[in-house]
């Protein structure tokens, strides 16, 4: 499915080639300000990700680290859904445990950036 606004996808595959934000994984945004490829898509569209979360404490040790939520928000998903995010979180952190065929290997922001203008 294309992405709901072309100035959204180019600057996010402009923002994943720049070099400028270092590439995470397991998380939308990392305390460092590293990122996965979602949370950059966040982030050209004047968005933190470590702003947004606000999870409240519980007796799930990832409910404490408010920054470990990996899909992006309905408001902010510019048309991806739920399946393309999913491979996109994929080709960023990679599916080494994964029992299917044509695993995917955790990918450079450049090819990832590579496959949104391709494929969204």
């Amino acid at each position: 499915m294309p992405l709901n606004n072309p100035e959204v996808k180019a600057a996010w595959v402009t923002k994943l080639r720049s070099g400028e934000i270092k590439q995470a994984t397991g998380a939308l945004e990392r305390p460092d300000g590293s990122m996965c490829c979602l949370g950059v898509l966040m982030t050209v569209q004047g968005n933190k990700p470590h702003e947004f979360y606000n999870v409240e404490p519980c007796n799930d040790p990832r409910c404490d680290d408010p920054l470990s939520v990996d899909f992006v928000p309905t408001s902010f998903r510019n048309g991806l859904t739920i399946e393309e995010m999913h491979d996109l979180s994929n080709r960023n952190d990679g599916n080494p445990d994964s029992e299917i065929a044509g695993e995917i290997k955790g990918q450079s922001f450049a090819e990832i950036a590579d496959h949104i203008e391709a494929n969204l």
